[in-house]
């Protein structure tokens, strides 16, 4: 009803919360950790309350957990997460090693931030995409999920919150058991996916 009423309001308090969200996430400060949840819970609520669409949501989403964040070896620009290859030892150091050597990776493997900050989220709205294009989309995130898992040192209670979370969206989904097996679920998503955007199947 508000909405109904003062428009201009409410898209204003939409705007602003999804970009404290996405900048808390970015910033990556221990400091804020509870209102980063809080944050990511409030952008699901407004979907739920129908103030955002669903395609939103998943941007909110690839930007939390971009496509490329699972390779190791990367550099992904949206976020400035290095890639994890420089933690193995004798590694080659990616450019931004090069370039930044004393500075401390904000994607690191311990580091549960953006894990965390995509389990509020669809903890609070992810039931709602079980069918149609809503549906898909969340099956395409999740795989690039389940490679991210592998570049990280999961601790107890986040790898019970991304159990938990798998088990209640797609609870006959299987995950996948190596960073390889991941990786090819990937390359297979692409592939149909490029077919699909051939013929003119966007997604």
């Amino acid at each position: 009803a508000l909405y109904r009423y003062h428009e201009a309001a409410m898209l204003s308090v939409v705007d602003s919360a999804v970009e404290r969200a996405r900048c808390a996430v970015d910033r990556n400060d221990y400091r804020e950790c509870q209102l980063r949840v809080c944050l990511m819970r409030l952008v699901g609520e407004m979907y739920n309350y129908k103030l955002l669409d669903s395609a939103m949501i998943f941007r909110v989403l690839f930007t939390v957990l971009p496509r490329e964040l699972g390779i190791w070896g990367y550099v992904v620009p949206l976020s400035h997460a290095p890639a994890h290859l420089e933690i193995t030892e004798g590694a080659k150091p990616t450019a931004r090693g090069l370039m930044h050597p004393k500075e401390l990776m904000p994607d690191g493997p311990e580091d549960m931030n953006r894990l965390r900050a995509v389990c509020a989220l669809l903890d609070v709205c992810g039931n709602y995409f079980g069918k149609g294009t809503s549906k898909r989309r969340l099956d395409v995130f999740l795989i690039y999920l389940q490679r991210y898992l592998f570049c990280k040192a999961l601790t107890a209670d986040v790898d019970f919150m991304i159990t938990d979370l798998l088990s209640t969206l797609r609870p006959q989904m299987v995950r996948a058991s190596t960073y390889t097996e991941a990786c090819e679920l990937v390359n297979q998503l692409e592939d149909a996916l490029d077919e699909d955007q051939k013929k003119g199947e966007v997604l």
